[in-house]
């Protein structure tokens, strides 16, 4: 079998040895505790990928559902949540917010207020879901109630 070697910087020097160090106590081998590693790697990332798509999603305005200026935003993910708050103070305006997971563990929120002939549409990443409370929090507390978004998040 060919050997692989991999290199550690010297900032994680002192980590290494502690690692191989533990090894060694637990009468292990730097190899097998790091294909587990990996092992666990994998298989996170692709229970992560599970039911991923690949979505086109319009940022930008739209009059008469027609484009009018803006870009086609293009992502791998998928859709956790979706919510429509209609604001009677703002003459019926309708806010509706769809919440995605991406493959890179962002969370990508796509707001799409309509008046009745414009459709604007703004989409924004966060790291956390914690990170969207302040932009739109009505439609951030619907989702709250939403299952899917608590069996995602597992609370």
């Amino acid at each position: 079998m060919p050997k692989k070697a991999f290199h550690v910087p010297e900032e994680y020097l002192e980590t290494y040895e502690k690692f191989k160090a533990m090894t060694e106590e637990f009468d292990e081998t730097i190899s097998s505790v790091l294909l587990a590693a990996m092992q666990r790697y994998i298989d996170e990332r692709a229970e992560q990928l599970q039911d991923v798509d690949e979505i086109f999603v319009w940022e930008g305005s739209r009059i008469d559902g027609v484009e009018s200026s803006g870009r086609l935003v293009r992502f791998y993910g998928k859709k956790i949540a979706e919510a429509t708050v209609r604001d009677v103070e703002r003459k019926g305006e309708i806010k509706t917010g769809i919440l995605y997971y991406t493959k890179k563990k962002k969370f990508l929120y796509q707001v799409t207020i309509y008046d009745g002939v414009e459709e604007y549409t703004e989409i924004q990443i966060k790291d956390t879901v914690a990170g969207l409370k302040g932009d739109f929090p009505e439609i951030v507390e619907q989702m709250k109630t939403s299952r899917v978004v608590a069996e995602f998040l597992d609370v």
